[in-house]
């Protein structure tokens, strides 16, 4: 249980900020070419998830790509058989980039329907541009961000197949259920973790329900469209970097695993 809460806290949140930032980018000038970083984004929902596993297990492995051929063999910096991508590392980052496509749909879909003239009237009103992110673009963002948190969650918590692959031997709920249940036959045993496995992610959503449920989140006419605001350049070099990291590190791992199909064993 402590591992599952762990990956599913870690992996919501690091999810969570990716999502909420690079969709804000792309519904509000903070990011070139906003189309292609919306599509390079989406990209990994053509796989299942386990692929983003394997494919940083090529790369950051024991016998990886970067770890053994480049930084141990190459420039003798590591021992790749000490440090590399499994365990707790190499599960949250094949998580994240598994999970953020879906993420990425529910802000994405959020924000573009956001009504721009509230936030333009809050900017005519002598607010910074910090403070109508804080205060008006953020809590409109409420209903889609307790959305993301609820999936993210959940499908952390019920993840069986990132922690089995680059785990590193990591007990988590989902992983011991399976056991139970296909190498023991413990039916009663895996009934109960099945039970005990929705809780978390049921408590998790009635106490986000709680938050803020007497709000309104309606601007009423939304055929405003995006506010007309600038991006402030520093807002926007932290969204770029972040959205052109995403996109680097899906081509790399998509990259990899077509490389990968043209090699016998990988690393010799």
């Amino acid at each position: 249980t402590k591992n599952s809460l762990y990956f599913s806290v870690i992996t919501c949140f690091i999810t969570t900020l990716l999502a909420y930032a690079i969709a804000f980018g792309v519904n509000r000038g903070g990011v070139p070419m906003p189309n292609f970083v919306r599509y390079g984004t989406l990209t990994p929902l053509i796989s299942p998830p386990v692929m983003i596993a394997t494919a940083a297990i090529l790369l950051f492995g024991r016998q990886g790509a970067v770890t053994s051929g480049l930084l141990d063999k190459t420039l003798g910096w590591i021992d790749a058989d000490v440090i590399n991508l499994y365990g707790e590392p190499g599960v949250v980052v094949a998580q994240v980039f598994s999970f953020l496509p879906a993420a990425f749909i529910i802000m994405d879909n959020v924000l573009s329907k956001h009504d721009g003239r509230v936030e333009e009237a809050a900017a005519s009103q002598g607010a910074s541009p910090w403070q109508v992110f804080t205060r008006v673009t953020v809590p409109l963002s409420m209903p889609g961000l307790k959305r993301v948190i609820i999936l993210v969650f959940i499908l952390a918590m019920t993840d069986f197949g990132n922690p089995m692959v680059i785990g590193k031997d990591i007990p988590v709920l989902a992983g011991v259920l399976f056991d139970e249940m296909i190498g023991f036959q413990n039916t009663r045993l895996s009934a109960a973790l099945a039970l005990w496995m929705i809780v978390p992610a049921l408590s998790v959503y009635f106490l986000l329900e709680r938050l803020g449920r007497k709000k309104r989140y309606d601007t009423g006419d939304t055929g405003g469209g995006p506010p007309e605001l600038p991006v402030p350049l520093p807002a926007k070099i932290v969204i770029t970097c972040l959205a052109g990291a995403v996109i680097s590190m899906v081509v790399i791992l998509y990259g990899t695993i077509f490389v990968a199909s043209f090699i016998k064993i990988w690393g010799v």
